[in-house]
Order: structure tokens, then sequence, then C-alpha cells
């Protein structure tokens, strides 16, 4: 998977050149799964859907802005949702790092149990290339890292130290203005 995502950058860098310096940009990243799995006699199948929606600035090389993620897994029908602060670096050829700190994120696993009071990390690589003056699209690879330390289950808190991690390839569309 990372050998792919290397080839594709550097594919990328071919054909970037954005030039994306003194612009806001905004970010749509998306992810969607489909897995079935099957042992002969039972099966199981869910849909993951990530998308993380960004809205910042690009001085020179810069990047400084916020970030939405959601994510949604139907097969234990659980919602993450988390929002935060951004900043990074665009190179020459739009191959960027992008560390985002989430302020806070309430993870939803199911009816019962309420995960709140989290955090977290999320660290991008990425490239970006462009269909017209303003539209770019591109790819990156995400990895991310939640942190809950509050559960609440029928109407009862406690405390607790609940992380998930997660690396995962996400398509990226984005608005320069």
């Amino acid at each position: 998977m990372f050998k792919f995502l290397s080839l594709a950058l550097l594919l990328f860098s071919g054909l970037a050149k954005a030039d994306l310096s003194n612009t806001t940009l905004f970010q749509a990243n998306m992810m969607y799964i489909d897995r079935n799995f099957s042992n002969g006699t039972t099966s199981t199948s869910y849909k993951t859907q990530d998308i993380d929606l960004r809205l910042g600035r690009v001085f020179k090389k810069v990047y400084a802005g916020v970030v939405s993620s959601q994510t949604s897994y139907d097969l234990l029908t659980a919602n993450r949702s988390s929002v935060g602060l951004s900043v990074g670096y665009f190179s020459d050829r739009d191959i960027y790092l992008m560390l985002h700190y989430f302020l806070s994120s309430k993870y939803q696993e199911s009816s019962i149990f309420n995960y709140q009071k989290g955090s977290g990390t999320q660290v991008d690589l990425g490239g970006l290339f462009k269909f017209s003056s303003s539209f770019l699209g591109g790819i990156l690879f995400s990895y991310k890292s939640m942190t809950y330390s509050e559960l609440v289950s029928n109407n009862v808190t406690s405390t607790v130290n609940i992380s998930h991690r997660e690396m995962l390839p996400m398509f990226t569309l984005a608005f320069s203005l």
C-alpha cells in the first residue's frame, strides 16, 4: 500500500505545479470501503466512509487552517465526529505534509456506548494537481490516532482510556480561491 502511494505521489509530482502560494484552499478528502468476508458458511459485509473537510490558507509554502473529520461504520452503526486545527507544508510541486490536532472528538460505537472527551492527531502525506484554475484533485495517505477519556453508557458516565488508530488512503477534491 505504501509503495503504491509513493509511486502515485511521484507520478503526481510530474503533473503538479498548482502554485497554491497565497491562496485559500478548501479540501474534501474521502475514503469509502465496502468489505465482504465469507468463510463458506457465514458471510459478513460492511461499509466504512471517512470524510475530512478542511478550510485553510497557504502562506507561501506554509498551511494553516481548520479541519472537520467524520467517519461512519455501518457494521457497528458507529460514527466518529472530530474538529480541530491544521498546519502543514506545501512543496513547489504541491506535495504536502499536514498535521492536524483534534480539539474535540466523539465516538458513538452503538446506541449504548458513547465515547466522549476525545482528542487526537492526524498526519497526512499527499499531492495535488490542477484540473482547472481553481479546481484540484489528488490523493493522500493519512494516519489518525484518537483517544477518549469518558464513556457514557445507559446514562452512566465512567472514566476510560480508549484509543483508535488507523492508516488509510484518501482521494482529494479541492478548490482554491
